[in-house]
C-alpha cells in the first residue's frame, strides 16, 4: 500500500510541472534582447558594403616587423599629420563661417 501511494506521488510530481503556471506578467517583454541587436549592428562596419571590390594588399612582412618592434617596445611614432602644412584638410565646409 504504501509502496502503491509512493508510486502515484513520484509519477504525478512531474505532472505537476506540466501546469500553465505562467501568466502574461510572467512573459519576457515584446523588446526582449533588443540591447544585444543594437550592439550587433553598431558593430557591423558596413551593412551595405561594395560588392567586387578587392581588398586592400597587406604586407605579411611588414606587418611581422610591426609586431616585433612592438614586442620589443621599439615602436615608430606616427608621421606629423598637421593639416595645416599638408594644405589637405577634412570635411566639405558646411560648418565654415562666410
Amino acid at each position: 500500500m504504501k509502496t502503491r501511494i509512493l508510486l502515484v506521488m513520484l509519477l504525478g510530481l512531474p505532472l505537476a510541472a506540466c501546469n500553465s503556471w505562467q501568466t502574461p506578467e510572467d512573459q519576457p517583454s515584446a523588446d526582449a534582447g533588443q540591447a544585444v541587436r543594437q550592439n550587433i549592428t553598431a558593430q557591423i562596419a558596413n551593412p551595405k558594403a561594395p560588392q567586387g571590390v578587392e581588398p586592400q594588399a597587406l604586407n605579411g612582412e611588414r606587418a611581422a616587423l610591426a609586431i616585433d618592434r612592438y614586442a620589443k617596445g621599439q615602436t615608430i611614432p606616427p608621421e606629423d599629420m598637421d593639416q595645416s602644412k599638408s594644405g589637405k584638410g577634412g570635411g566639405d565646409g558646411a560648418n565654415a563661417s562666410h
